[in-house]
């Protein structure tokens, strides 16, 4: 965290955090207000409609790379504000009845931030100081996430739709300037001469990289490791007598793990640990915490677990996203950073559905007993194909 204070990168990442605060805090209100009014299936269309947009990533990713991404994301935040003040002055029952299209637009809007900060930080920092903007950066987008729905609830209980989304509109238009950063002077890719299409065209820069679709891939698969936390921990916290508290507890403490984890897997002690073994024995611990989780006989052992899960998991994802930054070209981290985001995104419906699908044959402990297993098997093939692996030095 010693990096917050230069000028560029802490306007970078105070522009990411309200961002990725007023995203969360959208995507609660159009879920609440859908569930409110028109019940279970129009929430459901929500995230939906919020999946579908993840699959124009590839799209805003080529804009990253051939526009300067200050600009991009001024744009996304003015179409952001737009669309909040425009909800303000509907109904509930209007928003509730289109909320699906709402919460598309939302989401389009905000493919860019996450793919910006992650193409931009090269250019700020030397590869040795890359792990800790990475860790700093994860730790902004951690209590974003929860500070935006939090005051997206408070607001809408006590004063309703319209002025929740007129607050998030004002934190959109906060976040407008703080796109201004000071960046690398940076080519625009120009389009060649009978170019494939986009998308085409993104995922056939990712096949030209072996190492970072190996990275990928472990993310993705980690994240379905991790799809019973979302799923599964709260009937297994219900048959530990705990209630809707200790579930939003745990998850409380998965956020504070997390943010812990970041803490240190930025820290000087982690500048001479080689990227490969933090990966390693971050998965191991993952897989510890995750057999804690099933094995726990009271809802404090299953936080305590939860916690560890929630620590060990940046020692994942600091390394990975600062190998991907270093693997990536600078003319194509647009297209390859959106186009991973957005099969990340999409990734995590299809786990959380496969995990409810789970719940109808099995107890939720032996959910998390399959995901430690497969994350053990992770663990195992990472250790054993770090010889074999391109660019592993």
């Amino acid at each position: 965290m010693r990096l917050i204070h230069r000028r560029e990168f802490r306007r970078l990442i105070a522009g990411y955090a309200l961002s990725t605060a007023g995203d969360a805090g959208v995507r609660m209100l159009l879920a609440w207000v859908a569930l409110e009014q028109r019940g279970v299936a129009a929430m459901s269309g929500v995230f939906v409609g919020s999946a579908a947009a993840c699959l124009l990533g590839p799209l805003v990713g080529r804009a990253l790379d051939r526009h300067p991404v200050r600009n991009i994301l001024s744009a996304a935040c003015l179409a952001r504000a737009v669309l909040l003040l425009a909800l303000a002055l509907l109904t509930p029952q209007t928003v509730a009845a289109h909320a699906a299209v709402f919460a598309f637009l939302s989401a389009l809007f905000s493919l860019a931030h996450g793919p910006a900060v992650s193409k931009t930080i090269p250019s700020m920092f030397t590869p040795e100081k890359m792990h800790e903007a990475n860790a700093s950066s994860g730790v902004a987008f951690l209590a974003a996430s929860a500070a935006g729905p939090a005051l997206g609830g408070a607001v809408l209980a006590r004063h309703g739709l319209g002025a929740s989304c007129a607050i998030f509109a004002a934190v959109f238009l906060a976040a407008t300037p703080l796109a201004h950063f000071a960046t690398l002077p940076q080519a625009p890719d120009q389009p060649a001469e009978g170019r494939s299409p986009d998308i085409v065209d993104s995922f056939s820069a990712l096949l030209r990289m072996p190492l970072v679709l190996t990275l990928a891939a472990l993310g993705i698969a980690v994240n379905f490791c991790l799809a019973p936390l979302n799923v599964a921990l709260a009937p297994h916290l219900l048959s530990l007598g705990s209630g809707p508290q200790g579930f939003g507890g745990a998850m409380a403490v998965l956020v504070v793990g997390a943010i812990i984890g970041n803490l240190a897997a930025g820290s000087r002690l982690m500048e001479t640990a080689r990227w490969e073994d933090s990966i390693l024995a971050g998965l191991g611990a993952v897989a510890c915490g995750l057999v804690a989780v099933g094995s726990s006989t009271s809802p404090l052992q299953a936080s305590a677990a939860v916690l560890i899960v929630g620590a060990a998991l940046p020692f994942i994802q600091v390394p990975v996203a600062t190998r991907l930054q270093s693997e990536v070209p600078a003319a194509q981290a647009g297209r390859v950073f959106s186009t991973l985001n957005s099969a990340t995104l999409l990734a995590a419906p299809l786990a959380a559905a496969g995990v409810g699908l789970l719940l109808k044959r099995l107890p939720p402990a032996p959910v998390f007993f399959g995901a430690a297993a497969a994350c053990a098997l992770l663990c195992a093939a990472w250790g054993l194909g770090r010889r074999e692996r391109p660019n592993a030095g």
